[in-house]
């Protein structure tokens, strides 16, 4: 009779822990649909950005003939992103082109005749009115992914992590320009 009750405590804790890892499993797969959710509503913002980007470089190339290797990186990381193989690699390319983005700017400020120009005010407004979407749209994603990363990190979720060779994700940065007082270049400076 002991044996009994004890085969039936351990088939009951068996199938309670499978039961939880299966619940942890669901849990990762929702937390990974939301991030992919987030991420898809904001690649189409970050598309259009892109879209513009070959022109503010091609409205800077004239000026900017010295700082042609700043322009040179920012269509390159355009094009990465464009390649990336998933949403890990494509956020590692936008953080970067954010940072190459940023330099373009702060370049731009040394070219009184550039920032004047009806081309590069057209462009540049573009382009600050579809960072002001992504700003949002990022702090949607990062705050899915550090849903994520916490949840990661809980233990017995690390388990099951770690089982499926889940790994924590990358936070889209935030660029310079959007941690300043002045968050972007206006077109009438």
């Amino acid at each position: 009779m002991l044996s009994i009750v004890g085969g039936v405590l351990a088939l009951l804790l068996v199938l309670g822990l499978a039961l939880y890892v299966i619940g942890l499993y669901n849990s990762f797969i929702a937390l990974d649909r939301t991030l992919a959710r987030e991420f898809s509503n904001m690649e189409s913002v970050m598309k259009q950005r892109h879209d513009e980007l070959p022109k503010l470089v091609d409205a800077c190339r004239a000026y900017m003939t010295h700082e042609r290797t700043v322009l040179e990186n920012v269509i390159r990381l355009r094009g990465g992103f464009d390649q990336a193989p998933d949403t890990e690699h494509k956020v590692r390319a936008e953080n970067a082109l954010n940072r190459n983005l940023g330099k373009v700017r702060a370049v731009a400020e040394g070219y009184p005749d550039l920032k004047a120009g009806a081309q590069f005010q057209v462009i540049n407004g573009r382009i600050t009115a579809l960072e002001t979407v992504l700003a949002d749209r990022r702090e949607q994603f990062n705050q899915a992914v550090t849903h994520y990363n916490i949840f990661i990190g809980e233990f017995l979720a690390l388990l099951v992590a770690a089982l499926f060779r889940w790994r924590r994700k990358t936070l889209l940065e935030v660029p310079a320009a959007d941690r300043s007082d002045d968050f972007h270049m206006s077109p009438e400076a």
